[in-house]
């Protein structure tokens, strides 16, 4: 909602603006896409694993401009471990919970 103003990047006119405020209409898409895999998660598997390559990807690209630009504020690293660390093993854990369901409903 803030637009490139939390980053104090207002100097840098409405094309970053607009950009930013794009990205982030993405990343709530990508978020109410994983909530919307709560009801009956362990059969939203393909969706999961789609929108966990989404983050992941947008994490190496963030990772790229660690390596290129250096060390980013801390929102910034959080949210790296997040694309990185935590929605891989979300997935991961969601695909246990899914075979585990498919193991339950074939001895059913």
């Amino acid at each position: 909602m803030m637009g490139a103003s939390f980053a104090e990047a207002q100097e840098l006119g409405a094309s970053l603006d607009s950009h930013v405020r794009y990205l982030s209409g993405l990343l709530l898409a990508v978020g109410l896409g994983f909530w919307s895999a709560i009801p009956e998660i362990e059969t939203k598997t393909q969706r999961f694993r789609l929108l966990t390559v989404i983050v992941a990807v947008g994490g190496l690209g963030r990772l790229i401009g660690l390596a290129v630009a250096g060390l980013p504020p801390t929102p910034t690293l959080f949210a790296l471990v997040m694309e990185l660390g935590v929605t891989p093993a979300l997935c991961l854990w969601h695909g246990r919970i899914a075979a585990r369901s498919c193991r339950g409903s074939a001895v059913g």
